[in-house]
């Protein structure tokens, strides 16, 4: 993928490859900012094989957290908007994911209430070190809007934080994208879980 996404963003750059409304995404915008986000990503502690999820809607942000797991070799979970505190709670649990990645709410759902229902006791957490009885393996949720939420990082803080790190340390993602091979698993697909437990593949 990371070949693949730089070939892409070299052979078409400024060409859209995703448009939502008003908000359009080209080819050379999502291998940077994607890049940026790996970089932050790497900086908080996600590396080849972590498992990393993604609760957003469809659309550029998810297209850029999507490349951007994916190039430094992590395991994409994404989660279905629509799920309730149960599935998530059951998926985050099953997958064993580490890091989160998030929208605020959509379509009235507030994903940062739902995560505090699945497991109340993040919010005595400090961010960065939320694991508890619920959720062990959670480490890290990032929001697109974490106001009032001190356990939540930014996703926006995130991604500028990667963007420094491309300025002073250059050769570091391209260093973890030469590890990723087409053997290595991408992604984690789980059922809508309408009328048993999410079953993933």
């Amino acid at each position: 993928l990371p070949i693949f996404l730089r070939r892409a963003a070299g052979l078409h750059g400024e060409r859209t490859l995703v448009v939502l409304g008003d908000h359009r995404l080209d080819y050379a915008s999502a291998e940077r900012r994607s890049a940026h986000l790996a970089l932050g990503l790497l900086e908080a502690g996600v590396g080849k094989g972590t498992h990393v999820s993604l609760l957003l809607p469809n659309g550029p942000d998810f297209v850029v957290a999507f490349l951007a797991a994916a190039r430094i070799g992590a395991v994409v979970v994404p989660l279905n908007t629509f799920f309730r505190a149960r599935e998530l709670g059951w998926v985050l649990r099953h997958a064993d994911v580490r890091v989160l990645l998030s929208t605020r709410s959509f379509r009235g759902h507030d994903y940062a209430a739902r995560l505090l229902e699945v497991a109340p006791g993040l919010a005595g957490r400090a961010h960065g070190e939320l694991g508890d009885e619920v959720l062990p393996q959670l480490r890290a949720a990032f929001f697109d809007d974490p106001a009032g939420h001190g356990w939540a990082g930014s996703l926006a803080d995130l991604e500028h934080r990667g963007e420094r790190l491309a300025v002073t340390d250059p050769g570091r993602l391209r260093t973890v994208e030469d590890d990723v091979t087409p053997a290595d698993r991408a992604v984690v697909i789980y059922t809508s879980g309408s009328t048993a437990e999410p079953r993933g593949a």
